[in-house]
């Protein structure tokens, strides 16, 4: 929906490990359904590995994920520090809606060695109500003064098939 990629599609999978990871790549070279999808001249543009860190967040049973929105930054400091003010500021991005709260360390790529905040919401309407919270949030603050902010991007969730 925003950002420098508006208009694309992304696609995000969860693994246990690298070797679940591997394996999914080698099913793709057999895929029909994914040589099938190849064959609309949908090309992939970017293709990372990163790391969750474990924060803590207060989620609903059954969350209502419609819009997700992605942060990515190089941080100042190092990674417990930034873990902690992220802790922090978990309970703000419930309170204002936000449906799941995942942070993580990217590993591979252009971009690796910095961070993604990805939150998932039910509407704009928690999008604007957390933006609105964080103007004012003193451990947001310190968040930004901790990270180079280069990367922020709403994308509309079309599906969350397991």
């Amino acid at each position: 929906m925003t950002g420098n990629n508006a208009g694309s599609v992304v696609f995000q999978q969860f693994f246990q490990s690298l070797n679940d990871f591997a394996n999914v790549m080698d099913a793709f070279s057999t895929s029909d359904t994914y040589g099938k999808i190849m064959g609309t001249g949908l090309t992939v543009t970017m293709r990372n590995i990163a790391k969750f860190c474990d924060v803590p967040f207060d989620a609903p049973a059954n969350p209502q994920r419609k819009y997700v929105v992605l942060t990515r930054g190089k941080s100042h400091i190092s990674q417990p520090e930034l873990m902690e003010l992220m802790a922090e500021a978990s309970p703000m991005f419930a309170e204002t809606g936000a449906q799941t709260f995942r942070f993580a360390r990217i590993m591979t790529g252009n971009n690796a060695g910095d961070f993604l905040l990805g939150v998932t919401y039910p509407s704009m309407s928690e999008i604007e109500a957390t933006y609105d919270a964080i103007a004012s949030n003193p451990v947001a603050a310190k968040i930004y003064n901790a990270l180079d902010v280069n990367l922020r991007t709403i994308i509309k969730v079309q599906s969350t098939a397991m």
